[in-house]
């Protein structure tokens, strides 16, 4: 099983991140409540599923191996496919009943992203560390 994983880790995690990405798309495109936008639990929800998204993007990004500058920067074009990726997804609610655009949600996904990506680099750090200290 290790070495499926291994084997195929870059197929899975990419299946992932379009799944991923295709889930919050039919979410995002059914009719919600409005009462639910001025509750500030929808802002973590978008924060918990950007964080999610920017996540496995992330990985997708790092394991690639057909384009350096992303491999070589990837939490950069992690924070730049991730919110163009919020962007669009807010802007296609407008043209969902009882959706709307919010620059409220843009920014709760924004700090999901950028949690994700310091919570990613710290561990990234520590796993150096304890690495040289072995």
């Amino acid at each position: 099983m290790i070495n499926f994983l291994k084997k195929y880790r870059f197929q899975l995690i990419n299946i992932s991140l379009i799944g991923y990405c295709l889930l919050l798309v039919v979410l995002t495109s059914l009719p919600g409540n409005p009462a639910s936008k001025s509750n500030q639990l929808d802002k973590l929800y978008h924060i918990a599923a950007y964080g999610l998204l920017s996540f496995i993007l992330y990985f997708v990004i790092y394991y690639q191996n057909k384009i350096k500058l992303f491999k070589k920067y990837p939490a950069a074009f992690t924070i730049l496919f991730a919110t163009l990726f919020g962007m669009i997804n807010e802007f296609h609610q407008i043209f969902i009943p009882t959706r709307t655009f919010n620059k409220y949600d843009l920014l709760a996904n924004l700090i999901g992203i950028i949690l994700t990506i310091v919570i990613i680099k710290i561990a990234v750090v520590l796993n150096k560390l304890y690495k040289s200290v072995l």
